[in-house]
């Protein structure tokens, strides 16, 4: 009967779909350095502290002897631990003669219920591997090979249909992934996860799955700007995800700011995830506006990250932690994840999942996204995701006698009829300020600009714009 064992790597079980089952051979392959060994005796360590009994047998490439300088710094490395058991092999497989009787009597004295076989595929041979296999399963045992690999050798190697799993780790512009290439009998996570080295040694980060939507909702939530709300019909629906695309210094920050201070006005928690503004500076420049967050404890959280050393799956698993209670999140900005998710494809599962994971909870969500200035045509998101939201709103400078202006634009809405006249704003000393006065279609300006100003205004805002919405 086979047994699920559980992997003794943090994340790594919810990727595994429970662990690994026994009997069974697991390759973990990778490149130099991709962190195999590691993963392995992480395992067998953490298992060799619940009880099992475990062996490491070392090949040529990394002799026991070296051990506990490379791997002393990880917290589960104890190599007096009772059940952990070390043979070296090396010197038998080079000389070809007597390895296989060494294997069969330590495991059959030691009786291990899991046994890793480091980096000697080659050395030991084929046929070798084949009887090794065959005997590891006949005795139940949880067996596991590392050795070095590209991708395409590994696919080309005789091992591959041999063992039962393949785990394949690598590493590209500086970031750990990790990917369960096959595991026979289980319904695992194929993608690519990421996972980082700790001092208690590899976490792997299982990426969300998209969440499902069971409930939407007819209310309407307000932006905090009035003129903005009349123009949306009351504004956007609860749950909604909707996109601010703007230049530098157009105000998208501000109009998150003034979303979320209108929610913790009206008894609604809301969070501010940031990559541009460290959290002192948000604070000091939300008060500067007359909203003070500091004053509002725990109705408005700013959780904020560097896109240097950034993991997504990582920082979406924190996001999701810091969830519980929010009904508003701002995200400032997307833009920021380009850097680190520069693959159109990846970068649309992480925003799709991200906006699953708000809906779901009935979290109304603004993501502010950069275009360039001025310049046209541009297009509203780098990576073509506009079509994943709820409603796009453009906020842009336009140059007129000299001067630059401030002009936005609700290029969509679904589910809602929304003015489609473009607006004239400022920015005062409480925020945003949209001036405007509605006269049937027209949304003519009061009180900034004269009538032939107002269309001189939109020309040149259509003009300069030549908006481009990539989907």
């Amino acid at each position: 009967m086979n047994t699920m064992m559980r992997s003794g790597i943090g994340g790594f079980d919810e990727v595994l779909a429970g662990g690994f089952i026994r009997p069974s051979t697991v390759l973990i392959a990778g490149g130099a350095g991709s962190g195999k060994t590691t993963l392995a005796l992480q395992s067998l360590f953490n298992a060799a502290r619940n009880g099992e009994r475990c062996l490491f047998v070392a090949g040529v490439s990394e002799p026991i002897t070296s051990l506990n300088e490379h791997l002393s710094g990880f917290s589960f490395f104890d190599p007096d631990i009772e059940g952990m058991h070390f043979l070296d092999a090396g010197d038998l497989l080079l000389k070809g003669e007597g390895a296989m009787d060494l294997l069969k009597e330590n495991i059959e004295s030691i009786k291990p219920d899991r046994v890793i076989v480091d980096s000697f595929l080659e050395i030991a041979g084929k046929s070798f591997m084949y009887d090794f296999v065959s005997y590891m399963k006949q005795n139940d045992l949880l067996l596991f090979i590392t050795d070095m690999f590209t991708r395409d050798a590994m696919d080309r190697h005789y091992i591959a249909s041999l063992v039962d799993g393949i785990i394949y780790l690598s590493s590209d512009n500086g970031y750990r992934h990790i990917s369960v290439l096959k595991m026979r009998g289980q319904n695992v996570s194929t993608k690519r996860h990421s996972f980082k080295f700790t001092d208690a040694g590899i976490t792997v980060f299982p990426k969300i799955k998209l969440q499902a939507i069971t409930a939407i909702s007819d209310r309407r939530v307000s932006l905090g700007i009035e003129g903005i709300d009349h123009a949306m019909d009351g504004g956007v629906f609860e749950g909604d995800a909707t996109l601010i695309a703007g230049c530098t210094g157009s105000g998208k920050t501000l109009l998150g700011m003034q979303f979320i201070h209108d929610g913790a006005v009206h008894g609604e928690k809301g969070l501010i995830i940031t990559f541009e503004e460290s959290v002192p500076e948000i604070m000091r420049n939300a008060r500067h506006f007359g909203f003070d967050f500091e004053s509002m404890g725990d109705m408005v959280r700013i959780f904020h990250a560097s896109v240097v050393d950034l993991i997504p799956d990582e920082h979406t698993l924190l996001v999701e932690e810091e969830l519980e209670g929010v009904k508003r999140v701002v995200v400032d900005s997307v833009s920021s994840y380009n850097s680190v998710l520069p693959d159109p494809i990846e970068f649309k599962d992480w925003f799709m999942t991200l906006i699953s994971l708000f809906k779901s909870r009935g979290v109304t969500s603004l993501f502010t996204s950069e275009i360039r200035p001025l310049q046209g045509p541009f297009e509203i998101t780098n990576h073509g995701v506009s079509f994943i939201v709820d409603n796009v709103i453009l906020m842009k400078y336009v140059e007129i006698e000299s001067e630059l202006r401030r002009a936005m634009h609700i290029i969509k809405m679904k589910g809602s009829k929304h003015d489609n006249g473009i607006k004239e704003f400022a920015i005062g000393p409480k925020g945003i300020v949209v001036e405007t006065k509605f006269e049937g279609k027209a949304g003519i300006m009061s009180g900034i600009c004269t009538d032939n100003a107002e269309s001189r205004f939109v020309r040149l805002f259509r003009e300069q714009s030549a908006i481009k919405v990539k989907s």
